[in-house]
């Protein structure tokens, strides 16, 4: 259990859902470690930040929006934080819909190693 909060993380992660929002995807880079490991859903795991910045950058570029409404951001040990969220998303069709979301950061030397998204997104694309 920690003792300690450190709000620089909460504040690198609130800062990475700002760049996710923009749909910047190279923004997104100057936040991930060079050997970060990613999973977004049931997606196979990605490892590298090239690999990653790719990834996102693809995804990002096939949908018109989105956002992030942080409802619950928990430290639950020094350096990992656990966010749970709505993200609303425009589609490439102009529909619009919301979805519970659950992510997983794990933060050293002010670099996500770690980055774990917990959600189907499946309805973005149906």
């Amino acid at each position: 259990m920690i003792t300690t909060v450190d709000n620089s993380l909460e504040k690198l992660v609130r800062a990475l859902f700002g760049a996710v929002d923009r749909r910047d995807a190279d923004a997104l880079a100057d936040f991930f470690a060079d050997d970060i490991a990613f999973r977004f859903g049931s997606a196979d795991r990605l490892e590298g930040k090239a690999d990653v910045v790719t990834t996102c950058a693809t995804f990002l570029g096939s949908i018109n929006g989105i956002r992030h409404d942080i409802e619950h951001f928990w430290q639950v040990e020094v350096d990992r934080v656990v966010v749970i969220m709505t993200v609303h998303y425009e589609r490439a069709d102009g529909r619009k819909l919301s979805l519970p979301c659950a992510n997983m950061f794990r933060i050293v030397g002010g670099r996500v190693v770690d980055y774990q998204i917990f959600m189907d997104v499946n309805p973005v694309f149906a």
